[in-house]
């Protein structure tokens, strides 16, 4: 490495593992959808003389970052070559008031490549978007024989949104180091953000807390409980120990933080009250209001007996929130501390003479109110802290708390009163597809975060948010995330005007080689038949069949046997039910390939649901 007085230049050696095959349509198949792209004539060709340039006011930090990803992400060529390129990154003198804290330039012509910013996570955004043009498809073998071509472009790109999320609940199942670690990588590519950390929950304490060793000693076990409904998982047994479980230590915690910063992802802890808490409890019965002792729940439904809510009127209470908060705000830098809030029980303070009288005292009307009591002194103590801040949309029950930010997650309609009354909002509607579950896709893509009528500064952006009862090892995670999490970087990045969905289903099927060439699980659902009982006249009832990815071959059978490209295919029209059939199976095949799992449906099942 050569440092310059006013440039510091790299050229890389040859080392790397991929092939990069020649691009579809324009070649300009970057995710999230940048704001401007203008496809200019020619092509840049990367050879092993491909020099890398940074202006002497970019941090070391920065430089050494960008030297990284050019050394492990971008192919070369083994055979050297005569053929000279540059690639230059440079911050701007004067603020560009358009591109804002994270946008970028990218000009790509056949001899050199310039990519400014107004600062180094600009840099870093314009880098994934470089590499998304010269990495879409399959790595193939070790060695490269031709040069590298990327077609020549001239980009401005910015986010729509500051906070662009994913949340991942570690809690119901906990997730190694190594795993955040990728998802933080993957999530970074696609110009996230925000890692909001769900750490605590019923089924157990994730975070060590050094003043009080009974979180980690106790709330972070459960029994073992494999498969099953998660809901309805068997009771912890007399004498059966809890051994399944983990929790980090502030130390691993430092690493991942210092791990996403690197990735300009900021992390966002979640400590889940006053419901939510029978981890908690558990650890520290005498803080709620029935103070018996209680379980870390695998997963069984509550009953009355299992006190999942924080009493409200104890000081206990307050004095242990107080000091898990002190730690979780010295560990974290953000400025926001995530405190849950969401579906708290009121029958424990219904049922609580302490609470009852706590709300004659300062004349509460309603547990409602004295939730709202509780959330206002928490938000007090986060705030002692140096912190703001975020909960769930239900802390708006009984009044808001001042400044608190709303995560609005049952529909919009919280975020859009939040809004009206001037606080800030994350938006995160189950309802439309910002939950990873297994709808389909163009429920998420389509959704809009700033509804009609919101004023779209109040509007700091979304989240996708996976909750993992059902979802038990880090294999899982990815399936579940990806390639979902593509359409909501898209809608969290992209203006709304710029979306056009099957434009992006084209875009994101050139990203899934990559995520099989570094074996990231990824669902293949966009691929897989939709089928649909239809009501068709009095007495006889039809099945409709679709995809989400549209041209594709469609083959099914009635006779429970398993079908493939030689059965009958769909041609679109409604099906008619043989006479004694009770399965329906199907297959999809694109370019005469099988593309991802068979369906297979119970005819008497869907019948009922659909009339249901």
């Amino acid at each position: 490495m050569i440092i310059h007085k006013y440039l510091l230049a790299i050229t890389f050696l040859i080392n790397s593992i991929s092939v990069v095959y020649c691009q579809p349509d324009n070649g300009v198949n970057i995710i999230p959808q940048p704001v401007s792209v203008k496809l200019k004539s020619g092509k840049f060709q990367f050879s092993n003389n491909t020099t890398f340039i940074f202006s002497s006011d970019i941090d070391i930090h920065t430089s050494k970052l960008i030297s990284e990803i050019i050394k492990n992400e971008i192919p070369k060529n083994q055979h050297s070559t005569n053929k000279t390129s540059s690639i230059t990154f440079s911050l701007n003198k004067k603020f560009n008031e358009q591109l804002g804290n994270e946008g970028y330039t990218l000009n790509i012509d056949p001899q050199k490549v310039s990519i400014t910013a107004n600062k180094s996570n600009g840099l870093f955004y314009a880098m994934q978007s470089l590499l998304q043009l010269i990495s879409n498809e399959e790595y193939k073998t070790s060695i490269i024989n031709e040069l590298i071509n990327i077609p020549c472009v001239s980009i401005v790109d910015y986010p729509r949104f500051k906070w662009r999320g994913f949340m991942l609940d570690v809690s119901r199942h906990f997730f190694s180091v190594s795993l955040i670690k990728s998802m933080i990588d993957e999530m970074s590519r696609y110009k996230i953000n925000t890692f909001h950390w769900h750490l605590t929950d019923d089924q157990g304490w994730r975070i060590e807390i050094k003043s009080l060793p009974q979180l980690t000693k106790v709330g972070a076990w459960r029994v073992q409980r494999t498969g099953g409904e998660f809901m309805n998982l068997q009771k912890p047994q007399p004498g059966e120990e809890a051994t399944y479980g983990g929790f980090y230590t502030q130390d691993e915690i430092k690493d991942v933080i210092a791990y996403a910063k690197n990735k300009f992802i900021t992390i966002i802890p979640e400590i889940d009250i006053p419901a939510h808490s029978l981890a908690l409890i558990a650890s520290y019965p005498n803080i709620s209001c029935k103070q018996k002792p209680q379980y870390v729940s695998p997963g069984s439904p509550l009953t009355v007996e299992e006190d999942n809510v924080l009493c409200v009127a104890n000081d206990s209470t307050y004095i242990i929130i107080d000091k898990i908060l002190s730690e979780v705000a010295k560990l974290f830098p953000a400025e926001y501390i995530h405190i849950g809030g969401d579906e708290a029980d009121k029958i424990f303070w219904d049922s609580c003479s302490k609470c009852q009288h706590l709300m004659q005292e300062n004349h509460l009307k309603n547990t409602e109110e004295l939730q709202s009591f509780f959330i206002k002194k928490v938000s007090a103590i986060v705030a002692s802290k140096g912190k703001k801040v975020i909960g769930w949309e239900e802390i708006m029950q009984g009044g808001l708390a001042p400044n608190a930010v709303i995560a609005s997650w049952t529909s919009v309609d919280a975020g859009i009163k939040a809004a009206k009354l001037k606080h800030e909002v994350i938006m995160t509607p189950w309802d439309h597809g910002m939950y990873m579950d297994n709808s389909k896709i163009e429920r998420s893509y389509s959704f809009n975060p700033v509804p009609d009528s919101t004023d779209a500064k109040y509007i700091l952006g979304g989240e996708a948010c996976l909750w993992t009862e059902e979802t038990p090892n880090d294999r899982e995670v990815q399936r579940m995330f990806f390639p979902r999490a593509l359409a909501l970087s898209e809608i969290f990045w992209t203006p709304f005007n710029k979306k056009n969905y099957d434009d992006f289903l084209r875009r994101m099927q050139q990203r899934l080689p990559y995520f099989d060439a570094k074996k990231i699980k990824y669902s293949t659902m966009v691929f897989e038949p939709i089928i649909s009982f239809i009501h068709h006249g009095v007495d006889s009832n039809k099945i409709k069949i679709e995809t989400e990815i549209k041209s594709l071959d469609i083959y099914y059978s009635f006779d429970n046997t398993d079908p493939d490209e030689f059965y009958p295919k769909y041609d679109g029209h409604l099906l008619t039910i043989p006479k004694g059939a009770t399965i329906i199976k199907a297959i999809s095949y694109q370019n005469g390939k099988l593309v991802g799992k068979m369906v297979v449906k119970d005819l008497i099942k869907i019948a009922k649901e659909e009339k249901n």
